[in-house]
């Protein structure tokens, strides 16, 4: 599933679209029909089976463009014949115990309207699936009342099946364990500091911080401090700005400032200055970290990976072979003077499509 529809992502601030405080879209530059065009175009063609928008409130449309994003484009002019799923819950409310919110609806732009009437509207836009929602009973009403009809909702459920039977759930259900090993999201990397210290071999004394220290004693020695270490891998996730909201699904979501702490980064940094490092950072966001990849002898660009995968990477049972979908900006300023809907910054670290394998650069 391709997630989020592009032309719905380009949010004020660059604020989550999941919480209240990303819900605006906003298009200053003249991106938006360039990532929307071009995205959705190469999506399709890459053989494009769903795709989930976002519900966005536009600055210079006040009015919601379901047609216009979702059934209208994509299946009419672009020719996709895949399913649009909603994103998560943007009907009702996700609680906890019925007391505590835990996802707010994101039903940015039309809160005036009725939960059965927000529905239809998706519905008649080309909603095939609603992400997260567990509330037939409106649906079941819609129809009922003749609202939505039953050649409708047979054209979202031929079209969910499909894709089903497609990818073989009901006639091979069983995944292969040895085929899954070579096929596991492989890492990113590069020799920032010019250090020559990727693969590593043998089993050498490592410090390791954010990776579980009884796996990674099957690579190698575990060493207790970086003064007794050859080597130093660091595992961390992607810089986040934590606020407190009334949804707790937002604390768990990063977003804000892309700069670490400066404690964290002085912590790394510290390693770094004392020992060859390998800093694996989990890039669900363009990080700004020009010092580490100044400091560090390689940067792994990690996307959810195990850390036994991580470390297969690391020691070449895994040969990194990604490149990178986004680019690693060189400073905060550099974020902030680009337009939110214009891809890229002025004179990135690494620019998108950089990548790395253990035998050379990929520039592809």
């Amino acid at each position: 599933m391709v997630k989020h529809l592009p032309g719905a992502d380009h949010r004020k601030t660059g604020r989550s679209p999941t919480s209240r405080s990303g819900q605006i879209s906003f298009s200053p530059g003249i991106g938006s029909t360039i990532t929307w065009g071009h995205f959705e175009q190469r999506s399709i063609q890459a053989g494009d089976s769903s795709c989930c928008p976002t519900e966005p409130r536009w600055v210079r449309h006040p009015k919601p463009l379901h047609r216009r994003t979702q059934r209208g484009r994509r299946h009419t002019v672009l020719g996709f014949d895949g399913i649009v799923c909603s994103d998560r819950m943007t009907q009702v409310s996700e609680k906890f115990f019925r007391f505590v919110t835990t996802k707010e609806a994101s039903d940015w732009g039309v809160e005036h309207l009725t939960i059965p009437d927000r529905c239809k509207m998706s519905i008649d836009a080309g909603v095939d699936q609603f992400g997260g929602q567990t509330n037939p009973e409106t649906i079941i009403a819609l129809f009922a009342s003749g609202s939505i009809t039953e050649d409708r909702i047979d054209d979202s459920a031929r079209r969910i099946l499909r894709l089903k039977f497609e990818m073989g759930p009901f006639n091979d259900p069983y995944v292969d364990e040895r085929a899954s090993a070579t096929a596991t999201g492989a890492a990113v990397f590069t020799n920032a500091a010019g250090t020559p210290t990727l693969p590593l071999t043998g089993r050498p004394r490592l410090y390791v911080r954010g990776i579980n220290k009884k796996t990674a004693a099957h690579y190698c020695i575990i060493a207790s401090s970086p003064k007794k270490a050859a080597v130093a891998f660091i595992s961390t996730p992607s810089p986040t700005e934590r606020r407190i909201r009334k949804e707790i699904r937002s604390l768990f979501f990063a977003e804000g400032d892309l700069r670490f702490s400066r404690r964290r980064l002085k912590r790394t940094l510290k390693v770094c200055n004392r020992v060859p490092t390998i800093v694996s950072i989990r890039i669900d966001r363009p990080a700004v970290i020009p010092e580490i990849t100044d400091e560090a002898s390689a940067v792994f660009a990690s996307f959810d990976l195990a850390d036994d995968v991580l470390l297969d990477g690391v020691f070449d049972s895994l040969s990194p072979a990604c490149n990178l979908p986004v680019e690693v900006p060189a400073s905060i300023g550099a974020v902030v003077r680009s337009d939110e809907d214009v891809p890229g910054t002025e004179n990135p670290v690494l620019p998108h499509g950089r990548g790395h394998t253990h035998e050379g650069w990929d520039p592809s």
